[in-house]
């Protein structure tokens, strides 16, 4: 009797591990044209009482997702974009049946939604993982984008959070090459055979020209840009330029209108980095 409770204390700690979500070390590697894109779950912190992981990308961008914080509470993992002031979404239900859907991403009249078409099994490295076919939707027709396929532990093949074309065009790191982590060891997307483009060494990246504290602010509340000396222009979720000014180094703003905006920063010698910011 004693081994056989053993061996179920034993078979629940291992099911446990196989479903945490972003252990520290995991690694997710996604095709960036010519080159790679990662993110990494590089440690971890408590948000709203929750302890989250922190998951960072190996560049900046407005254009996708590149830092997040996240938890799994159940079959269901929550994510946030912002330690500041964190506002948890449900990110993965893997839990889910077909028909259920659940809001990804919301920002006043623009909201991210998964809806489940279908439902089934992969098995990576000997352990079955749950996966979910679904449809990614929004309500402002922004093109939300989404392979379709989210699987247990790894996520959506397309990428990892929500991504909506319409903010800008850029070298997006889209689709998932393969993810990685102690427990599970190396997944790799069919065709390709292993997670590095070659056996060179990686040139480390340069600092973000743009930082903006916090991304998520409540109307009139000042936002800290950490920038040097250039241009910076501020677009509305149309696509509309509403600011537009010099700035002779780090600044703030401060905007009295909700919604999801665009700032991209020009510097003097013509280096461009965007930023979202999203007011409530």
């Amino acid at each position: 009797m004693r081994t056989l409770l053993l061996a179920t204390v034993l078979a629940s700690a291992t099911l446990s591990a196989q479903t945490t979500f972003a252990p520290i070390g995991a690694t997710w590697t996604y095709d960036q044209e010519e080159d790679t894109y990662t993110m990494t779950a590089v440690g971890d912190t408590v948000l709203n009482g929750q302890p989250c992981s922190i998951i960072q990308g190996s560049s900046y961008s407005i254009c996708w997702q590149s830092q997040a914080y996240t938890y799994q509470s159940g079959d269901t993992v929550f994510w946030s974009d912002d330690q500041y002031l964190p506002q948890f979404f449900e990110l993965y239900r893997w839990n889910a049946q077909v028909g259920e859907s659940w809001d990804v991403w919301t920002n006043g009249p623009v909201t991210v939604t998964y809806t489940v078409l279908s439902t089934g099994t992969t098995v990576v490295n000997g352990q079955p993982h749950r996966t979910l076919n679904v449809e990614a939707t929004d309500t402002q027709m922004q093109w939300a984008q989404s392979s379709g396929v989210l699987i247990e532990n790894i996520g959506d093949t397309l990428f990892m959070f929500p991504w909506l074309a319409a903010f800008c065009d850029a070298m997006v790191p889209w689709p998932l090459r393969c993810y990685t982590d102690s427990a599970l060891g190396t997944f790799l997307r069919p065709g390709i055979t292993q997670c590095a483009l070659s056996s060179g060494i990686a040139e480390p990246h340069p600092e973000p020209l743009l930082i903006a504290r916090p991304t998520l602010a409540a109307t009139g509340e000042p936002i800290y840009l950490t920038c040097d000396r250039g241009l910076l222009e501020l677009f509305d979720p149309t696509g509309r330029k509403v600011l537009e000014r010099m700035t002779s180094g780090s600044t703030t703003l401060e905007l009295e209108r909700s919604g999801t905006y665009l700032l991209r920063f020009t510097s003097r010698v013509g280096e461009v980095a965007h930023q979202r910011i999203m007011v409530y």
